[in-house]
């Protein structure tokens, strides 16, 4: 401690020094991490263990699965089932679907895929053609530091909060990222060989991580900036507070997922969440302290920001379009992640189901909109290739440059297949169809092939056959959550997706519908000398949005759902198969019988009766 002192004192910290041209983002990183270090370097705490390694000894780390990293979600769902259910064999219906098949394994009755509606199960322990059996998939959870770029961190597949509280595990994330900070700030190497994929410029790219922390946790409390800030050093002083060390069982080196998982439940359980509960009263009573600093208190712009009862405003003429209380208070923000925080801590969640649900996958729910247009584009698009001679090849932009009709069409719904995919691509492969790695790894854009906006069964197509059926599968999830709430059946009302119309999908725009929404049912109310306080009626938010955006829609079945089937591609089998099931088949006439007559030894058979040798030549031939 006393040679970090020393260096900190002299200015000798390396990359945490302070330079000329840093920014205030920069100043605020560095104050944070500078914050961390002095807890751990003075706090024995077994819950910080963890956070030592990363920040003092990272070489310790090699391997290890860092905090708040994304599970395999495929893995958890499985685990998850067969907790509930014991023993179970899994299997997959025609359309790859999983489900599976409890106590001996084998089926003893027939069902319907819940996802595509086919036949799936069997009789007397003989499963049905087409229903497989397959291996329960490993969990494929990586360690090290694997969100990868910042910038799609505000993506839906970069939000797995592991059944944490969303606000608690930012602040966990936070605390991980300024670990990681200081420890590259003493062992660059070390810390670089965590992160995966690599990167350049570890400094660059941990300092954006923890401003995107920041940010988020900025929309989830519905704070200022600063007030985050404040909030964030408040936590951190609570590192310092004494837990009782034999209640834990924590590996430091947090060598498996498992490990990995205790820890961050026991600091967003027992630290954070405590804490978050009285964050209002904390962040007064820090406002308090700042106001009353003497550095302080004679600058006017930070006493009219930290609640100045704005006595000044008598200096100023009537007449002013400044002369308002309003124009110097600093109102909160509203964010509906911050909504999700006032529910949470009002422990509103068993009282407010309906809409406790919708925010919780909001983000993906905003998506369902796009859904009519991505079937209309792949629609056009099986009918231009259905029939194609040649095989496809091309990247997109090389479709849309050889459009010469309707090619601002082509482009305006790419771009929202595009924009929609990238930002559920997880979710898709996690909950939908198994789609290789090799296509769903990254996302897509306009120099991508083709191939991936052609809705199939295999290949890259597998994408886009995978996007329709999870919006179908977000549609009908709220569908039934409202059946539930509402009471009424809603199994009556179905649209299959080859009818699909604007009008029978759930449609909202965050910013025209929600959000105004939300604010027509705030109430504030305003004391002298203190910030506006702000109280949602959120029964009548969950009725409105009720009301407004999730009742009177359809369950979307999956009939008709755009699939592309070349022609050096069909199967005539399975197509005189479902031929054969749909026309009638009369029996077979009786073939009259022979008419042969003896002559001596001989059989003759009549002429009308005989296949003449010509018939038989070849067509090729003739």
């Amino acid at each position: 401690m006393r040679n970090f002192a020393s260096a900190l004192i002299n200015n000798e910290l390396g990359a945490l020094s302070i330079q000329s041209g840093q920014t205030p983002a920069d100043n605020i990183v560095i104050e944070l991490v500078i914050h961390l270090a002095v807890i751990l370097l003075t706090t024995n705490n077994v819950l910080l263990l963890p956070l030592k390694q990363l920040g003092l000894q990272p070489d310790n780390m090699q391997g290890a699965f860092i905090p708040t990293m994304p599970d395999d979600m495929v893995a958890v769902a499985q685990a998850a089932i067969q907790q509930d259910y014991g023993h179970l064999t899994w299997y997959v219906c025609r359309n790859n679907h999983p489900c599976f098949v409890d106590e001996c394994g084998l089926p003893m009755e027939r069902g319907k895929c819940l996802e595509c509606g086919e036949e799936v199960g069997g009789e007397r322990h003989k499963a049905l053609q087409g229903f497989t059996p397959v291996q329960l998939q490993q969990d494929h959870t990586r360690p090290g530091h694997i969100l990868g770029d910042p910038e799609r961190r505000n993506d839906p597949d970069a939000l797995d909060i592991k059944n944490m509280s969303l606000t608690p595990f930012m602040l966990v994330r936070l605390v991980t990222h300024l670990a990681m900070l200081l420890g590259a700030s003493e062992n660059c190497d070390s810390v670089q060989k965590i992160i995966h994929p690599p990167v350049e410029d570890i400094y660059l790219f941990l300092s954006q991580h923890i401003m995107k922390d920041l940010d988020q946790l900025t929309q989830a409390l519905a704070k200022g900036a600063d007030d985050t800030v404040t909030t964030a050093h408040l936590i951190l002083r609570s590192l310092q507070e004494p837990v009782q060390d034999d209640q834990y069982n924590i590996d430091a080196n947090l060598p498996t997922k498992a490990s990995r998982n205790t820890w961050e439940t026991a600091v967003a359980t027992d630290i954070m969440t405590p804490k978050l509960k009285t964050v209002d009263q904390l962040l007064q009573g820090a406002k308090g302290h700042i106001t009353n600093d003497s550095r302080v208190s004679s600058n006017f712009i930070l006493r009219t920001t930290l609640g100045d009862d704005c006595k000044f405003l008598t200096s100023l003429q009537q007449t002013s379009e400044v002369h308002s209380s309003a124009v110097w208070s600093c109102r909160q923000r509203l964010s509906l992640l911050s909504l999700t925080h006032i529910i949470e801590y009002s422990e509103q969640k068993e009282e407010l189901p309906l809409l406790w649900k919708f925010l919780q996958k909001e983000k993906e729910y905003r998506q369902i909109m796009f859904l009519p247009d991505i079937v209309t584009l792949q629609n056009f698009l099986v009918k231009k290739y259905q029939n194609a001679s040649e095989k496809i090849v091309g990247s997109i932009s090389e479709f849309l440059e050889n459009q010469k009709e309707r090619r601002t069409w082509y482009e305006k719904q790419i771009k929202t297949f595009l924009k929609t995919w990238n930002l559920l691509r997880v979710h898709v492969t996690t909950n939908e169809l198994k789609i290789p790695e090799e296509f769903c790894g990254n996302d897509l854009d306009m120099n991508s092939d083709l191939q991936y906006l052609l809705p199939r069964r295999q290949g890259p197509g597998l994408c886009a056959t995978g996007l329709v059926s999870y919006l179908v599968t977000l549609q009908n999830e709220l569908v039934y959550a409202v059946e539930r709430h509402t009471g009424e059946d809603s199994s009556s009302y179905k649209v299959a997706i080859a009818d699909l119309m604007e009008q029978h999908v759930i449609c909202y725009d965050v910013e025209k519908d929600l959000l105004p929404l939300v604010l027509s049912n705030c109430q504030y109310s305003l004391e002298r000398g203190r910030e506006t306080i702000s109280e949602y009626d959120l029964p009548r938010i969950q009725q409105q949005i009720l009301t407004r955006f999730l009742q009177g829609k359809p369950l979307i079945t999956r009939n008709g759902i755009p699939t592309l089937i070349n022609t050096q591609e069909k199967d005539y089998v399975s197509i005189f198969k479902a031929i054969k099931g749909k026309v009638p088949q009369p029996p077979p006439a009786a073939r009259p019988p022979e008419h042969r007559i003896q002559t001596g030894d001989q059989e003759v058979v009549p002429s009308r009766y005989r296949v003449h040798e010509e018939s038989r030549t070849p067509y090729s031939e003739a």
